[in-house]
């Protein structure tokens, strides 16, 4: 492998060649999916920056000929959500796995991403400021059994799996007299159980996977920030707004409202995001800035006024780091510097 970092006059032939990474449509195998035009912008920036970049389309049916493929990279960087499709990521995580062991520089490993892109980390920070107080972890049907109900007692509780996008299996539950309230994030459908019904279907979910356990934020109707990040560097800002209005504010809709980093309305939370909260998160979950993602996002709710004293305005809803998109106009440029950044790291430990 060249080892050469590219600079924007490197010729074609010493340029490092690093491919961006996303699904495609195992149904539609030749029809472009969303990504090939939402990425382009990070290709041409890497391109820009000197780089040989390429777009490549991750099908698991393909993963032996995309191996070879891509292990003439120099660097991978993915976007591939957990769930897709009826798919999950076994097949390109065990992939990037045997890539990173011969030596390419991966975006997100998948080390990584079960340390902070799953909902575990919101147990694992809880600690930090950004943290929701309560917050708990299920690992087996009798933790449930014991500590759920009498937390129930004090309000709303919002059950979370570990991993997951675009809401699934995230749901809240409430108290309505003799039954309970569940609500849906993925599609904001609303349901009356017995807690014997509610019961049965946490016990089924336990036995596929660990749940988190949060009190539900009542502050919810004034929306969500997405707080975009270059490794450590906040680059950007998204709002959204939850589908519904009134007591049944839960899930955020899909639009968003972009800003910059500079963005006033957010000084405070870029501030402990760089200057506190991402170097606590490094330092619990152990990960050296390189490992970092080269682009990934935290999600925050506003907490309840209540709070605000004690903790802050933000309080932490999940962190992505499997497929963020879409995101600021500033992000291609910072993605790009991280990259040159993180495979000149890679380079220098490969001397030693």
């Amino acid at each position: 492998m060249d080892d050469r970092i590219p600079t924007s006059s490197s010729s074609s032939a010493a340029r490092l060649r690093v491919a961006v990474l996303w699904r495609g449509d195992p149904a539609a195998p030749g029809t472009p999916v969303s990504y090939e035009a939402r990425l382009a912008p990070i290709i041409a920036e890497l391109d820009r920056a000197g780089f040989a970049a390429e777009g490549v389309v991750w099908f698991d049916e393909a993963a032996a000929e995309l191996e070879t493929r891509l292990a003439a990279m120099a660097g991978v960087l993915v976007w591939i959500n957990p769930l897709a499709q009826g798919r999950d990521r076994a097949r390109v995580d065990a992939t990037l796995r045997t890539l990173a062991a011969r030596g390419v520089w991966i975006s997100t490993h998948p080390d990584v991403t079960a340390l902070m892109g799953t909902k575990e980390v919101l147990f694992a920070t809880r600690a930090l400021g950004w943290g929701a107080p309560g917050t708990d972890l299920y690992t087996a049907a009798g933790q449930f059994d014991a500590r759920f109900w009498p937390r129930l007692n004090d309000g709303p509780r919002v059950l979370k799996p570990l991993r997951g996008n675009d809401g699934q299996g995230v749901m809240k539950i409430a108290r309505d007299g003799a039954t309970l309230t569940v609500q849906h994030a993925h599609d904001d459908s609303v349901a009356r159980l017995t807690p014997a019904e509610v019961t049965a279907q946490v016990h089924a979910r336990l036995a596929q996977t660990p749940l988190i356990d949060q009190p539900f934020n009542p502050n919810a109707a004034a929306g969500m920030v997405r707080c975009y990040l270059a490794q450590d560097r906040v680059v950007g800002f998204a709002e959204q707004h939850p589908r519904q209005d009134g007591p049944h504010a839960f899930a955020m809709n899909s639009a968003k409202t972009m800003h910059n980093a500079s963005v006033e309305a957010f000084a405070d939370l870029r501030r402990a995001m760089e200057t506190d909260w991402v170097p606590a998160l490094q330092k619990v979950l152990g990960l050296a800035r390189e490992r970092l993602p080269a682009l990934w996002d935290a999600d925050f709710l506003y907490r309840p006024p209540h709070d605000v004293p004690a903790y802050g305005r933000f309080m932490l809803c999940e962190i992505n780091v499997s497929c963020v998109s879409p995101f600021p106009p500033g992000a291609p440029e910072a993605v790009a510097e991280a990259v040159t950044q993180s495979l000149t790291t890679a380079v220098a430990l490969t001397r030693c």
